[in-house]
């Protein structure tokens, strides 16, 4: 089973994928939001684990 962050990892790259594949701005847009979500998601993980080490 993965952990957080390799889900997270997964997800912001088939977004990445998504939108290099678009053709139509608006929808390119929508993927490309969805990843920095993703990567908002992976940082604050990667800070979480941080401040308990």
């Amino acid at each position: 089973m993965m952990d957080g962050e390799e889900v997270y990892r997964t997800r912001l790259a088939e977004a990445l994928a998504a939108a290099e594949r678009e053709t139509l701005e608006h929808a390119k847009r929508k993927h490309l939001t969805a990843a920095a979500a993703w990567q908002t998601l992976i940082d604050l993980d990667i800070e979480r684990r941080a401040e308990n080490d």
